[in-house]
């Protein structure tokens, strides 16, 4: 063994992922470019100060987020990733998977085929929390098979998958969401994109679902609770969505619906609901657009970006005699990004619920501190 080649290599290792350290965070590469491994983290704090209604809300501040992801390559055609969450004393698996590039094929725990704003990195969300019927309907991680292919303008994303968010469920999901921008240029982007998805009952060993919504505050109480769904068969989703950046402006909506089918002579339940937002840059940036989501903002200048936004959210669990209520939510944003790895960020939200007869109108303000590398 040649142990001078051996340290030798290593130190030009180090040295690559040192300078990679400063420019966009801790990259290991080997000198043929076979294998390579980036770590990256995230650290999102957050504060909620709550105007109560009916329910009881705990003004409070948290650690929103705190993962870490390993991810690379190995032989070039191959990749992995790891990512974990630490949330107080747990330990999370989110993202765990082996993909190969060619074959556009991933096998392990990802975010299955779902709606534009739950495929969006939350690194890049607009407002702090994703719509409330994104929370309530949306199909987030599970562990399965997927496939891939994707162009500049058109993506097209199949998994078969595990419906059961712990695993265990021997009734498969099956999801599939394509998108297509016939206009998809710098800092001007029209976006459309559709979700079908048909998965198994939450839990298989009852048998049972349960579909509900925060008011888009994660500090915030469940308002809005289908409660349990008993003798669920399969649930069916369809999802469209638009999306439209003009420069500094952008616009983006989706639709969503979920009919639960049921067994033991229940009728079904469908739940369905809806959102608009739109946000403005008044430094002049605009959301980048690639591969069916957006992502990273880039200040322009020095003294960073600022963007304003808002949303308007409608979502429905109520159907027939089941009563999970309705909600009616606008939230209200300031984002500052000092720096494209940094941002500040302040919501104000206003929520009108109703469920069982009985209505609930918080509002709160909440505050976030997010860096990632």
């Amino acid at each position: 063994m040649n142990i001078t080649r051996h340290v030798l290599i290593g130190s030009g290792l180090m040295l690559m992922a040192g300078q990679a350290f400063a420019q966009t965070g801790l990259n290991f590469e080997s000198e043929d470019g076979q294998y390579s491994m980036q770590v990256q983290g995230r650290l999102q704090v957050d504060g909620a100060l709550f105007d109560e209604d009916v329910s009881d809300f705990d003004n409070d501040v948290e650690f929103r987020r705190a993962r870490l992801t390993f991810k690379g390559t190995v032989h070039s055609d191959w990749t992995y990733a790891a990512q974990l969450e630490f949330s107080g004393d747990a330990v999370e698996k989110k993202d765990l998977y082996i993909g190969h590039k060619p074959s556009g094929i991933m096998i392990g725990q990802f975010l299955q085929p779902s709606s534009l704003s739950r495929l969006i990195s939350s690194k890049y969300l607009t407002l702090m929390e994703r719509s409330s019927v994104v929370e309530s309907l949306a199909t987030g991680r599970r562990s399965g098979l997927g496939w891939k292919r994707a162009s500049d303008d058109w993506t097209v994303f199949a998994a078969i998958y595990d419906s059961e968010t712990d695993g265990g469920n021997e009734e498969p999901g099956y999801g599939v969401r394509a998108t297509w921008a016939p206009i998809n240029a710098d800092s001007q982007v029209f976006h459309l994109g559709a979700t079908l998805v048909s998965e198994g009952a939450k839990d298989e060993d009852t048998e049972s679902s349960r579909f509900r919504s925060r008011i888009e505050a994660n500090l915030g109480n469940h308002l809005i609770d289908t409660g349990t769904l008993s003798d669920v068969d399969r649930v069916n989703k369809v999802g469209i969505e638009a999306a439209w950046v003009n420069g500094p402006l952008s616009l983006q909506s989706e639709y969503m619906m979920a009919n639960v089918s049921r067994d033991a002579g229940l009728g079904d339940v469908d739940l369905d609901g809806y959102y608009l937002m739109g946000s403005y840059f008044l430094t002049s940036e605009s959301r980048p657009y690639k591969k069916g989501v957006f992502s990273r903002i880039t200040p322009r200048s020095e003294g960073g970006a600022w963007e304003l936004a808002a949303r308007y959210s409608h979502t429905n669990l109520s159907d027939g005699v089941i009563e999970g209520g309705e909600s009616d939510v606008i939230t209200l944003g300031v984002n500052y990004h000092p720096h494209k790895h940094v941002r500040f960020m302040a919501n104000y939200v206003m929520a009108d619920t109703e469920r069982a007869g009985i209505s609930d109108n918080p509002s709160v303000f909440q505050i976030r501190a997010h860096i990632d590398f």
